[in-house]
């Protein structure tokens, strides 16, 4: 923080998610996390998310608690036709605001399912039963409008659950009146690191001796052999966020794949499509896990050619042309049999790159010498020596498959841009 600057009060924020389904785990809650982010983001203080029931009663007490101490409050879900939404019920009662159907609400309604081409279920009109001081923000993207309302010195917003839906209601509508209204907000800065092949607790080992700046927060977040470090602090920040940014990147490198929002696919299909080379993959144990992770990346068909799931021996064999002699010598799970469907898969695809995973996910196939999570990752490129590497990973099956497929990609990034190989 500069000389003379001076830090802008906290304003606090709360999200209120709605819905029997959260409750019961049978549905993921995404809109918290992407709206805690979002707030966080702005400037906003995040004093609490809940999530509640599709009840009146739970509802009215969840929001009526989250604006004694927000002076925001967003709540999510309940919006829909059916009988079991009771958001904007439970909004009428926690105002004092009575139900009232609202033409012009009702009119949209009609309108959008007249230009599909389908009549409206009478269902839907539900939806156009708002509190009346309530304000409306069209919602474009589906049948439930969002609303703005008041209790006490709060504001509140309820939007619909559907994630795709709530997030472009709050990034069209909501964040502009958000910045309007709130211009005392001291905006948050984000610098987010990508970690690849190191342990959380080796990263926190490596940064111990750099001091953390004032001001500046760091949080872990670890999945599988991935770790994401992000570090925030106010605008006022900037420098000394930066700077601490990059004494970490120095302790980490080459372990940093990406200063951003990329993923590892991502950084690698980059990489491959810059030198235009191309890459083909031959996978076991991951069943295909590799080649979708690439191809969730849009224009991935620059670079990859494709591959083979060679999940039985003979697959192996007919396929990708690994030796029957190698398959009996040294069993499925090997060094020789990875390096031979990484040859195979990039020469019967005339690839620039190949790359041949096998290994034991688990829970059963171990043993003494070859225990659950062993899996053998070797990489061929074009006219130099293939490399391989065996890894032991701990976790239950999917665990163990995910792990593979991101030292697989690391392994490949740092063969492809010069980097120090990756260690078992």
């Amino acid at each position: 923080m500069g000389k003379g600057a001076r830090r802008r009060p906290a304003v606090g924020a709360a999200i209120v998610t709605v819905g029997d389904e959260l409750l019961a785990g049978i549905t993921l809650d995404t809109n918290a996390h992407w709206l805690a982010t979002r707030l966080t983001g702005l400037g906003f203080t995040v004093r609490s998310v809940g999530t509640v029931a599709d009840e009146p009663a739970a509802i009215v007490e969840a929001v009526a608690a989250a604006a004694r101490r927000a002076k925001v409050v967003l709540v999510t879900g309940g919006l829909g036709p059916t009988r079991d939404d009771r958001t904007f019920e439970a909004l009428a009662k926690l105002t004092g605001s009575p139900l009232t159907t609202r033409a012009d609400v009702a009119e949209a309604l009609r309108r959008r399912f007249a230009s599909r081409g389908v009549p409206m279920p009478a269902a839907n009109l539900r939806q156009a039963r708002l509190p009346r001081s309530a304000d409306v923000i069209p919602n474009p993207w589906g049948t439930a409008p969002a609303i703005r309302m008041r209790t006490g010195g709060s504001l509140v917003f309820a939007l619909p659950g559907v994630p795709g839906e709530m997030r472009s209601l709050f990034e069209d509508a909501i964040r502009p009146q958000l910045e309007s209204r709130f211009r005392e907000l001291a905006p948050r800065i984000l610098e987010r690191l990508r970690v690849v092949a190191l342990a959380e607790a080796e990263i926190a080992s490596r940064l111990a001796p750099v001091s953390v700046p004032r001001g500046v927060r760091v949080s872990y977040l670890p999945s599988g052999a991935e770790v994401d470090l992000r570090l925030s602090g106010a605008a006022v920040d900037r420098t000394s966020l930066g700077r601490y940014a990059r004494a970490v990147i120095r302790r980490l490198v080459p372990h940093i794949y990406e200063r951003g929002n990329r993923s590892l696919a991502e950084v690698v299909i980059e990489a491959l499509r810059e030198r235009g080379e191309s890459l083909a993959l031959a996978e076991s144990c991951t069943g295909g896990l590799l080649g979708g992770r690439l191809t969730a990346v849009a224009g991935s068909s620059d670079v990859l050619w494709g591959g083979w799931v060679t999940y039985a021996n003979d697959a192996k064999i007919q396929e990708v042309g690994v030796p029957a002699r190698s398959l009996a010598a040294h069993g499925a799970v090997s060094v020789e049999v990875a390096v031979a469907m990484a040859d195979g898969a990039r020469r019967a695809a005339s690839t620039s790159h190949g790359i041949g995973i096998t290994g034991i996910a688990g829970p059963g196939g171990g043993t003494p010498t070859k225990p659950v999570g062993t899996v053998v990752i070797a990489w061929t490129r074009r006219g130099a020596p293939t490399l391989h590497r065996v890894f032991r990973f701990d976790g239950n099956r999917d665990a163990v498959r995910e792990q593979a497929v991101s030292l697989a990609l690391d392994g490949l990034r740092r063969a492809v841009l010069g980097l120090p190989e990756l260690e078992a």
